[in-house]
Formats: structure tokens, sequence, C-alpha cells
């Protein structure tokens, strides 16, 4: 098997992370009593400010991640002088507005603000509420069209289009060619996916380059190709256009004979993009049951086969662990996986940038935010940068529970 031959690359990604789970499925009531006194006692302390996160239910999956880092987030406030904070589950939105209301009306001066991650939920009700009621709030990854989100004081985006040009930029330096065998397993309803896709397309173009989140690297592609080449790629084989995890394992049954014969004749490269580690995992899934044939296998032994997907998600980190495993099936002939970093952890950074802004306008004003400022916020846009997850990284990062058992994707 040919297998791409790398140096180890040697760094720290800052990572804040925290522990706790605070809230159940009625709406925003605490999981544990006693993390809930921890928060009710702080409003008996003058210097601590308030801060409420608030999120969908904790869980497994994109969602029940962001769940999960902030509230761990919310843990490590509570260790601090300055602040006592809590998470809140989004579960019932009329519950939640009712809660906010009595919050804000028994405490406001305590409340230091909120941050918002609806991850898939609406939470347009709440900014219009924090807005009418002047509270500072600050969201996390919010693509919506709601007019609302103008008075955050930021918003904090996965920037979609680079997680694309880091796939794109990863590839061509593993040899990427018009001729390579290319297949991308994507969702068309998502735009998500479609700006990934996107982004790839314009760093082969030349239009927009990668930047490297960890050295401040920005790399741009020495040779652009022409939109010809890029469309030839892209229509070599037909994409898994409505993936998940079940159908990007029947893509992989159905396709790998062809795949297969296409790198023999070629380049002698297979190439998948992927736009969720959801359907990086359905892919490698189905390449682990895929029948034992020895002539499938010595073809793909003959091959150079790399994967890259965005996501972070634990269990597809676990797999690039694996990749020296024994020879005993065909997902074992993949050479190379990669992840762009975009994951749920990063909602950390909303919540660090609303501390981050409490506190700078106390150290040049003297004084805590008040209502009165809030009007000068322009639901300014922030896109969090990306990171490449590889053979070279990837215990360096702590990825988000995908909720898959270990047998299945292990």
């Amino acid at each position: 098997m040919m297998r791409n031959i790398k140096n180890k690359i040697i760094y720290a990604l800052v990572i804040s992370l925290l522990l706790s789970s605070c809230v159940s499925q009625s709406g925003a009531l605490p999981r544990d009593n006693s993390a809930y006194g921890v928060f009710k006692e702080g409003f008996s302390d003058e210097d601590k400010r308030a801060i409420y996160v608030l999120g969908p239910p904790i869980g497994s999956g994109w969602d029940g991640q962001i769940g999960r880092f902030a509230s761990e987030r919310v843990k490590e406030i509570n260790k601090s002088e300055d602040y006592f904070a809590i998470y809140l589950e989004v579960a019932t939105m009329s519950y939640i507005l009712d809660y906010i209301s009595k919050e804000i009306n028994d405490n406001k001066e305590k409340i230091g603000g909120f941050v918002l991650a609806p991850g898939s939920l609406d939470f347009d009700p709440i900014y219009l509420k924090l807005y009418a009621m002047n509270i500072p709030y600050a969201i996390y990854n919010d693509k919506s069209e709601s007019d609302n989100k103008r008075h955050a004081m930021v918003n904090i985006l996965e920037d979609d289009e680079q997680c694309g040009a880091a796939a794109a930029y990863w590839m061509t330096l593993r040899g990427l060619t018009v001729n390579t065998t290319f297949a991308t397993i994507y969702n068309q309803d998502d735009g998500r996916s479609l700006s990934m896709l996107e982004g790839f397309k314009k760093y082969l173009l030349g239009e927009i380059d990668y930047i490297d989140v960890r050295y401040k690297e920005v790399y741009h592609i020495q040779n652009p190709w022409s939109r010809a080449h890029v469309d030839r790629l892209f229509t070599k084989f037909a994409g898994n256009t409505r993936s998940s995890f079940d159908a990007a394992n029947r893509y992989a049954s159905n396709h790998l004979p062809s795949f297969g014969n296409s790198a023999s004749k070629y380049s002698g490269q297979i190439f998948i993009l992927s736009t969720s580690d959801d359907y990086s995992l359905g892919f490698i899934y189905g390449l682990k049951k895929y029948p034992h044939n020895p002539d499938a296998a010595a073809i793909f032994d003959n091959c150079y086969f790399g994967i890259a997907s965005v996501g972070g998600m634990q269990e597809y980190i676990n797999n690039i662990d694996g990749l020296n495993k024994p020879l005993v099936d065909l997902s074992s002939r993949v050479d190379d996986l990669m992840t762009v970093y975009s994951s749920p952890n990063n909602v950390n950074y909303a919540i660090d940038y609303l501390i981050l802004q409490l506190q700078k306008y106390k150290e040049e004003m003297g004084e805590d935010l008040t209502s009165d400022a809030i009007e000068k916020y322009d639901g300014n846009e922030k896109k969090y940068g990306t990171a490449i997850v590889d053979t070279a990284n990837y215990d360096l990062f702590i990825g988000y529970d995908g909720g898959y058992p270990s047998w299945m994707v292990n």
C-alpha cells in the first residue's frame, strides 16, 4: 500500500474546555440542583455578574454537543471571582421567554449578558426579547436570515468556505490532479455543505487562499486550475447529494468497483471529499462491510486512497488514529484521513467574547456595561478560523461525541 510519509508537525491549539450539565427537558430548568445553587448564590455576591448561556438540549451530535461544551465552560466560569454562569437548555420557546423576562425583571442590575447558541433552533424570539429589554448578547453560529441578530455584540460563525479551502489545500499537497478519481459526499439541501464545496473550488481556481489558524499562515495555490478542469473533476463521478451516515454507507458499497477501476487506469489516486464527519463515517463503514474480494483488495493496495472531511467528531478522529491497523477489510486500505476542525466546541469563543467585552467596557468606562450602551452593537460577524486534523496532530484535538457505537465506527 502506498502511504504518504509525513514529518510530525508539533504545535499547540488552545481550546477552552469545561464541564457540567445544567438544564432539563421542560425548557430551562437546571439538570442538578447543586449547579443551580451555585448560580443563585452568585446573586448574593455584589461583585459578580451573571452570564446566561442558552442552547440546544445536551446530547450527542452537533447540536447536543454545543450544550456539552458550553456547560463545561460554565463550570470553569463559576470558579472565577468575576462572574457566575448557567447553561440553559432551550426546548420550549414560550417557557424560555417567560424565564428570561422573570430573571431580567428580578435581577437586571446583576446580569452581565447572554450567549445564544441556537444550533438548528430558531432563536429569533429570544433576540427580540433581549433587545427589547436592553440586555447585551453574543451569538454562536446563527446563519439564518433573521434581521434581529443585528443588535448582538458578535455572531461567531464557522467559516464554511475556509473548511472547503482547507480540504483542497490538503488534497493538492497529496497530489490531486484533474485525472484523480474524485467523488463528493454532501447534502444539497444544506447551505453549509454547498459553501464548503464552493470554498474547495475557489481554492483550486486561486480565488481564495487557505488560512491556517494555527500558524497564521496563508496558502495560495501555486498553479491555479481552470474552470474547465474544476468542472471535470466534480463531474467525473456522480456525488452522493443527499447524504447521511446510511446513504454514504450505501454509496461506498455501490461505487467502490468503479472507483478502483478508474484509479487503476488513470492516476492511481482516489480522493473522497465529504462535508461532514457523519457522512465520512458512513462511507468508511461501507468499506468495512464490503464483501471480501482479493481482486478488489489488490486494486486498492496499489492506489493512494484519501478522505477529506469536516467536523471534528471524536469517532472520526479515532479512525485517523487507527490508520496503521491490520489489513482486515477495505477500510484498512485508506492511506490518509483528515477532518477540518469545525466543532461545536467553538461555542466557547462566543462565551469568552462576551466576557472580554464586558471586561473591556468596565476598564474603559470605569463601570459595568449598562443598557444605555447596547445600541452601539451592530451584530458584527466574526468567522472562526479552521485547522486541519490529520495523522500529524490528531492527538492534540478534543472531538465532539457523535453518538455512534464503537463497534460501528472503530
